[in-house]
């Protein structure tokens, strides 16, 4: 497979592109030659992807060696957790899912997917990854872009000197499962930056600049309009100069950046509300092992020919300041696009600094993210980079400052660092008020200046360190694991290799856990990962502790269904046998695009189902099945394709009418598409069944069959079947839930209506009359309430049963400054994470 990769792979870089393609930040394709440049992004085309998911296809060989105490079930963990990662991010549409183990069969499959696999890559290099094969140019609501087709992340076949439950090799998967979603190199220290500047963790593995990334490329539709932009352009001696660094820091602590089009021209897209310094610096030279400026791949114009960087210029803060104190605040506001942010650069023959590392020691490991204990002893950071140091003492004339003020550079507190006077030992001065998060370093060196988005963090605790684990019974007679230790709290998470352990309750000195299901006498590194982005990766590094297993039956798993047609979409039921099934811990895959999985429900720890689509073209064969829960690869046997039958077939998702969400509630009006229903079908002759009880089908519209879902149906999975005068079609399973909540009225004041001759202002109490927020006169706590105003979200204040009205609820909360103003903003109540229909809300400007 590598041979055949090869001519795409940019060597030493983890980036892999065809030779027609070019990218800055993205993959990006110039569709015109002149200004303004006409752009074509690489994305996946969620619109011809099952539930806009893009899966993953893990080579079921593994590598050829791994480090002492690694599995292959170990590594599976960590590729999973990395690509969860990108699941997390709110304003992206994309997500990813497993789809099983693949072997040297061909899977004929046509759905664009992301491969992960194994074999031979440069030396030095632990993976590589990204787009390998594209359609023709598309277009959607977010304009033209580029379709990938196929992806790949190839990981190094010879694992042996890299732990899989190490920080790096997590945050390495994370970084090349990026350039497989369409991202490439950034400057800003996020997961997408190269290793060298790289500041982000296990715990918090996603920077502001990755999630703008992201969800630039797959955009929610409310991302654009609860974020703001910064635009301009950077020249020198009046001419664009390309592929410059623009970044927006926030002194709180996020970085966003955007590099320069061939005339200069950017946009910052993705920026929270606030108040920003921009700056403008060139891209660096290559380092060792590079063969571009951070090795990002050089566009070409439409002849073909590479666009290199503009040429060295001094770096400078809007507007053309050396300091952050001379440098102009921009405010930005959603809706706001903040144009005219200009640099007229001056040129310059070389640069002074760049590629800088920094690196913390709250223990005997060198973390480099860097993190600062604000109580702590060790207030200092090991440096290194390109022109910091002579070799034995930090050269001449170096300075250096933190952005923001929330923490000074002790005087004389640049020094050689005494182990090692290679590297710049930096000083530094805070109190326990200085506040926490990301800090940028700001260096000078013969009138130059390199600015280091988050050169450290400030937190309030030490790192979670674990110092003993042991065998437990939970309280309910499971077995646990007690894990002890110093700053571990209940919304600590414990890792067991890749996989979270569920948290039974926490003790004075630590957390009783439940492990994930494990093969027999399995070895699973522990970790633990705090809300702060830090983990006792820190403390213990590679000798972090080991659980190991007991010896147990091995887990086994048989299919209900052994075969299906292509076109069809059905329910499937696993039953296990020695296993612990648990929502998140279980998931199944078929190892081909032609057969995925759309939803699995966890029924017990011996019982799930899952809702499988076939594609409509699938080719027949037989696909082994995989089976993963917790920590154990269980093959559990195989599916037969089989020729197309014309059989009706119901297509999930399974909708309520009025919401649009998936899933029923009971008694409402219900929406389900059925495939291949004979044209102009009357809805008395179809019969749909809820849990084979009888449902009333109200109406037939083209192929979406409206139903009522019976007032009697119990919350939780239920499973839908459809007979129809052609057949039968398989039956498949939804979810049934309380219906959602209904804000009735708005008041403020003194019972006051809120309406278009009355906006609502910041600060008014708003009271709330809402329908099935809960039980009729139900004590509901404030903190499981939260009312959400136009993507700003706001505790409740009070929630209480309205006198002679049990079955509505009064909820009081204060209108934030934060809230977007307009004459119908949207307001949504959310309880336990169910939202409520939403209603408008006019706020004054």
């Amino acid at each position: 497979m590598w041979r055949r990769l090869k001519r795409w792979a940019a060597a030493g870089g983890g980036i892999l592109v065809a030779s027609s393609a070019f990218g800055y930040y993205h993959f990006v394709h110039w569709l015109s030659s002149a200004p303004p440049y006409a752009a074509a992004l690489e994305k996946f085309d969620l619109s011809v992807l099952a539930d806009r998911t893009v899966r993953y296809y893990v080579a079921r060989q593994g590598p050829t060696a791994l480090a002492p105490g690694d599995s292959f079930e170990s590594l599976l963990s960590q590729i999973r957790s990395a690509a969860a990662a990108w699941n997390e991010v709110p304003t992206s549409e994309l997500r990813l899912a497993f789809g099983g183990l693949t072997g040297e069969e061909a899977r004929n499959g046509n759905s664009p997917a992301i491969e992960i696999l194994f074999d031979e890559i440069p030396p030095g290099l632990i993976a590589l990854g990204g787009p390998t094969t594209r359609g023709e140019v598309s277009s959607d609501q977010s304009g033209s872009f580029i379709p990938i087709t196929r992806a790949v992340v190839i990981l190094n076949r010879d694992l042996s000197g890299q732990r899989t439950a190490s920080e790096s090799f997590f945050l390495t998967v994370v970084h090349e499962i990026g350039h497989a979603l369409g991202l490439q190199h950034t400057l800003t220290s996020s997961v997408m930056a190269t290793s060298i500047t790289r500041a982000t963790s296990r715990a918090r593995p996603l920077a502001a600049d990755d999630v703008a990334g992201v969800s630039l490329l797959y955009p929610t539709p409310r991302w654009r309009q609860t974020t703001a932009s910064i635009a301009g352009r950077v020249t020198l001696s009046g001419k664009g100069v390309n592929l410059a660094s623009v970044v927006a820091i926030s002194p709180q602590g996020a970085a966003i950046s955007a590099l320069t089009n061939p005339d200069g021209t950017y946009r910052i897209e993705g920026l929270a509300p606030g108040s920003y310094y921009v700056y403008a610096h060139p891209l660096p030279p290559p380092v060792y092992g590079e063969v571009s400026p951070a090795n990002i791949v050089l566009p070409r114009d439409r002849a073909g020919e590479a666009i290199p960087p503009g040429p060295y210029f001094e770096t400078e803060f809007y507007p053309g300041a050396k300091t952050v104190e001379a440098a102009q605040a921009l405010v930005v506001r959603p809706g706001e696009p903040l144009e005219g942010i200009d640099f007229s650069v001056r040129p310059r023959n070389g640069l002074d600094l760049y590629a800088v590392s920094t690196y913390s020691f709250p223990a005997n490991v060198p973390v480099p993210q860097g993190y600062l204990h604000l109580s702590g002893a060790r207030r200092f950071l090991v440096v290194s980079g390109i022109g910091l140091s002579t070799g034995a003492a930090p050269a001449p004339g170096l300075g250096a400052s933190v952005v923001g003020g929330s923490a000074v550079i002790a005087p004389g507190g640049i020094q050689p660092y005494a182990p090692d006077p290679r590297f710049v030992q930096i000083n530094l001065d805070f109190h326990p008020f200085s506040g926490t998060g990301p800090r940028h370093l700001l260096f000078s060196l013969n009138n130059y200046i390199y600015v280091r988005p988050a050169g450290f963090h400030l937190v309030a605790a030490a790192p979670p360190a674990i110092t003993q684990l042991f065998r437990t019974t939970a309280s309910d007679g499971r077995p646990a694991v007690a894990v002890l230790g110093q700053n571990l709290s209940r919304t600590t998470k414990i890792y067991f290799d890749g996989v979270p352990a569920a948290v039974l309750s926490a003790t004075e000195n630590g957390l009783v856990v439940e492990p994930p299901p494990a093969r027999s006498q399995h070895r699973a590194t522990v970790v633990a990962a705090g809300e702060d982005g830090q983990s006792s990766w820190f403390i213990h590094g590679a000798d972090s502790p080991v659980f190991d297993y007991d010896s147990k039956a091995e887990g086994a798993a048989i299919l209900s269904q052994r075969s299906l047609s292509a076109g069809v979409e059905a329910m499937i039921e696993v039953v296990g046998a020695n296993t612990r099934f648990a929502p998140g811990w279980a998931e199944l895959g078929f190892g081909s695009e032609d057969v995925v999985v759309r939803s699995v429900w966890v029924l017990g720890p011996t019982r799930m189902v899952a809702n499988v689509r076939v594609a409509e073209g699938a080719a027949t064969g037989v696909w082994p099945v995989t089976v993963v829960d917790g920590l154990e690869v269980i093959a559990a046997g195989a599916l037969e394709v089989t020729p197309a039958s014309g059989r009706p077939t119901l297509v999930a998702p399974v909708r309520d009418a009025v919401t649009g969400k998936a899933g029923a509630y009971p008694g409402g009006t219900t929406l389900v598409r059925a495939a291949r229903l004979p044209a102009g079908v009357a809805a008395s002759s179809l019969s749909i069944t809820v849990n084979d009880q009888p449902a009333a089908v109200r109406a037939v519209d083209g192929d979406v069959i409206a139903f009522e879902t019976p007032p009697s149906t119990p919350l939780g999975v239920a499973v839908l079947g459809l007979r129809t005068p052609q057949g039968e079609a398989y039956p498949i399973a939804f979810t049934v839930r309380p219906a959602p909540p209904q804000v009735l009225s708005i008041t403020s004041g003194p019972d006051q209506a809120v309406g278009p001759g009355r906006p609502a202002r910041p600060g008014d109490l708003i009271r709330l009359q809402v329908a099935r927020l809960g039980e009729p006169g139900e004590a509901i706590a404030p903190e499981r309430v939260t009312i959400d105003v136009g993507g700003a979200r706001h505790a409740a204040e009070r929630v209480a049963p309205i006198a002679g009205r049990p079955e509505l609820h009064e909820v009081q909360f204060f209108l934030g400054i934060g809230a977007p103003a307009g004459d119908a903003v949207p307001l949504i109540v959310w309880i336990d994470g169910r939202d409520s229909l939403p209603v408008t809300l006019p706020i004054a400007k």
